[in-house]
C-alpha cells in the first residue's frame, strides 16, 4: 500500500496527460498547476482511496485463488505420486487467479479513473467518494458500467500473466542450475 501511495501522484499525472496534455503544459509544471487550480496537495491524490482498495481487493483475491488452485492441484498430483506441479499447472492457477482478481477489482479501477480525470479543465467534481460514484454511475448507465473495459483488460492480462510467469520460472530454473542445486523437469512455484 505504501507503494500505491508513493507513486499515486505520478499515476494521476499519467492519466491526466493521456486524456489531455494541453491543460497542464510541461510535465514538470503540472503538479503545481493541479495543486493551484484544484485545491492543494490533496488534488494530486484524487481517487487514491479507490486505488488503495483496488490494490487490497486485487491482491487478496489473487493470492487466495492462486493458493486454493495450487493446493487443489497439488493434492491431485500427490495422489498420483507426483511431487511438483508442471509449468502448465502453475500457469493455469496464475491465470485463473489473475482473471478473477481483475474482474473483482474492476469497479474500483473504473471509479479511480473517473475520479482522476473529473476535474480536468476546471470542471466541477462529480464524485466526492466511492459510494457517490457507484450510485451516480449505476443510475445513469446501469450496473454494467462498473465493468466497462473489462473485456479488454482480461485480454491484456492473458499475455501479461503468461510472460510474467514464464520469465519467473525460467529465471528460477536458471538460478537453480547455476547454484548446483538439483532441478526437475517440473516446476514448483514456492
Amino acid at each position: 500500500m505504501a507503494t500505491v501511495l508513493f507513486v499515486y501522484p505520478l499515476e494521476l499525472l499519467s492519466m491526466r496527460y493521456s486524456v489531455t496534455s494541453n491543460v497542464y503544459g510541461h510535465v514538470l509544471r503540472a503538479p503545481r498547476r493541479i495543486m493551484v487550480l484544484e485545491g492543494g496537495l490533496g488534488a494530486l491524490y484524487a481517487g487514491v482511496i479507490p486505488a488503495v482498495l483496488r490494490a487490497l481487493v486485487h491482491s487478496g483475491v489473487q493470492v487466495s485463488i492462486f493458493t486454493s488452485c495450487y493446493n487443489y492441484r497439488r493434492k491431485q498430483l500427490l495422489r498420483e505420486r507426483k511431487l511438483h506441479l508442471s509449468y502448465t499447472d502453475l500457469l493455469g492457477c496464475s491465470l485463473a487467479a489473475s482473471l478473477v482478481a481483475l474482474s473483482a477489482s474492476m469497479p474500483l479501477e473504473l471509479i479511480k479513473c473517473h475520479m482522476q480525470v473529473q476535474c480536468i479543465g476546471a470542471r466541477q467534481k462529480r464524485f466526492t467518494d466511492i459510494f457517490t460514484a457507484i450510485i451516480k454511475l449505476t443510475r445513469e448507465n446501469g450496473i454494467s458500467t462498473l465493468f466497462g473495459g473489462l473485456g479488454l483488460m482480461l485480454l491484456r492480462e492473458l499475455p501479461y500473466t503468461v510472460l510474467n510467469n514464464g520469465v519467473y520460472l525460467t529465471m528460477k530454473s536458471h538460478a537453480l542450475n547455476k547454484s548446483g542445486m538439483p532441478t526437475h523437469q517440473e516446476y514448483d512455484f514456492f
